[in-house]
């Protein structure tokens, strides 16, 4: 009970009449450091001629009377022996300190909030919380099936988007109904997996998600309809070449880095001949084997939990694999000092540049690091670059992630300049990153960091919100629930040597991996000769190790 708060309000009305405002909040208390000096200026008060002792008795003599209401007291002051005896008490010879107390804490640190585990098996997996937070009658339903790694292929990817296409229009009225019932549904199709979120009131989520997993295999659409559906599908794959330039690289960029990923063009040619029976052998054939992983968090008991995460997988079907025969993302695997390309000419009257500056490793203290240094470099890249060089009107810098694969990423989109020309420039705004890092005062750098601060300790904002941060927690970073406290404890820690060091580190040719993306338009003809890493990405890529 935190009370109604009167008295708290007539407190601080009070103070705001005696301190100025700024500080009448906490003027009354006011913690500072350990201060030996001061435990000893209180220590020193406590002596003998300072002393006041009350005795309160029936009987005893008095030889005064209180003015005002006539009470009867005495009062002396004690010398002699009985003061003698306080100013140089005789020492006790078996006063000590305690000793130790085995039963005392060894650690007295909270651990973090955590879902707790309720089916580990080879093909199912289930973590669930309950909410003690925002407490409402609400729930969250987050389910993913992962399929195996046979199946990736452009083929494969060409067929789930159509799959993917079909079962939102088939679900189109139900979903309209759960959305008139307080239902939030997002689905998610991509070869990593057809993750399903579903949000709501009471038991509808369950109900919902019993219903989406009923008809993942079973649903059928018309002929005709298939061929629309097909059609507006065609449409965005042919037009694709028209997309964002930005847009274009950083597809790219994901196409060469990830082991199994494919840039919309190159799924036309199955699209096209793709019929509706295709579609639907290719859906039996990815959840014929795979992996649920769920998670389940609100106002939902643990045994309702356990219930509709088994009725999802027995409708889903999948029979269980080995972990390592799941389709898991991995990305290229790059040395130090190397650098891959992409280049080529797009349509449209953009030309782009992109570089990825690959972080060492995933730890909180990196992460803490990479979070400051995104706060400083963002806002004077997109100055310089965008207002004061007018480069084009798509600049930015941040500190990025895949997974647990970390990088800080440079994007540079102009309707007057060859890529060439925004690399060299780039670069050269880059390669001054570190010394004007080391020249920040110490008020900027505590801006910064606290910036950082902020930002890790930012809170879900409801219960969807939470139940993603546990499914990330589950399935992305393997149980590692206290991931932001160690993170705001290595911030804690961070100097701006140790910055300035991971920033060199990261940017340096004889050091940094990178990734660079160049596009130019018909309109940008480079200056300089640029080669690529490769010509056939496909080819080359069989021969790159991926982890």
């Amino acid at each position: 009970d935190r009370g109604e708060g009167s008295a708290l309000a007539t407190k601080l009305a009070n103070q705001a009449l005696f301190y100025p405002l700024e500080i009448a909040e906490r003027a009354t208390d006011v913690w500072g450091k350990p201060n030996e000096d001061a435990y000893r200026r209180l220590l020193g008060a406590l002596t003998a001629d300072n002393m006041l002792v009350s005795l309160m008795a029936r009987g005893l003599p008095t030889d005064k009377k209180e003015r005002i209401y006539g009470v009867a007291y005495s009062y002396r002051e004690e010398t002699g022996a009985p003061y003698a005896a306080l100013v140089q008490p005789p020492k006790v010879a078996d006063f000590a300190l305690p000793g130790t107390n085995r039963f005392m804490p060894a650690s007295t640190a909270l651990l973090a909030e955590r879902p707790l585990p309720l089916i580990s098996e080879r093909g199912i997996q289930l973590y669930y919380a309950v909410d003690t937070e925002f407490q409402r009658p609400q729930s969250t339903l987050v389910f993913r099936f992962v399929p195996v790694r046979d199946i990736a292929s452009a083929d494969s990817a060409a067929l789930l988007q159509l799959y993917g296409l079909c079962l939102s229009d088939a679900l189109e009225s139900a979903a309209a109904d759960a959305e008139f019932a307080g239902i939030e549904f997002t689905p998610e199709v991509s070869l990593e997996g057809i993750k399903l979120t579903v949000s709501g009131f009471g038991d509808s989520p369950a109900r919902f998600a019993a219903h989406v997993a009923s008809q993942l295999k079973t649903f059928s659409i018309t002929p005709q309809r298939f061929e629309a559906l097909k059609e507006v599908m065609l449409r965005a794959q042919r037009s694709y070449a028209q997309t964002e330039a930005y847009r274009l690289a950083r597809d790219r960029r994901d196409a060469f880095t990830r082991e199994f990923q494919y840039l919309p063009d190159e799924l036309t040619k199955r699209t096209t001949s793709a019929t509706w029976t295709d579609v639907r052998a290719f859906a039996n054939r990815f959840f014929a084997k795979g992996k649920l992983e769920a998670v389940i968090h609100g106002h939902i008991t643990p045994d309702e939990a356990i219930r509709v995460t088994r009725n999802v997988a027995a409708r889903m079907g999948g029979m269980a694999v080995p972990e390592m025969a799941l389709l898991r993302r991995r990305h290229l695997k790059l040395s130090s000092a190397e650098n891959v390309t992409d280049a080529g000419e797009i349509a449209g009257v953009n030309s782009v540049f992109v570089r990825d500056y690959l972080l060492p490793d995933d730890t909180p203290a990196t992460r803490a690091a990479a979070l400051v240094l995104a706060n400083f470099f963002g806002e004077p890249f997109y100055t310089e670059l965008r207002t004061r060089q007018q480069l084009g009107y798509i600049v930015g810098a941040s500190a990025t992630s895949s997974l647990r694969e970390r990088f800080f990423t440079f994007v540079v989109q102009s309707s007057a300049y060859a890529p060439d020309e925004l690399r060299r420039r780039a670069e050269l705004f880059i390669a001054t990153l570190p010394a004007t890092l080391a020249a920040v005062s110490d008020a900027e750098w505590t801006t910064l960091v606290a910036g950082a601060r902020s930002t890790f300790a930012q809170k879900p904002k409801g219960i969807s919100d939470k139940a993603d941060q546990f499914f990330a927690g589950a399935y992305i970073f393997g149980g590692d629930w206290e991931r932001r406290q160690a993170a705001l404890a290595a911030l804690d820690a961070l100097t701006r040597e140790q910055a300035v060091a991971l920033l060199k580190r990261t940017i340096a040719p004889d050091t940094a991996r990178t990734r660079t993306v160049l596009l130019n338009s018909k309109n940008h003809t480079p200056t300089e000769k640029i080669v690529p890493t490769f010509v056939e990405r496909k080819a080359w890529k069989a021969t790159r190790e991926f982890n």
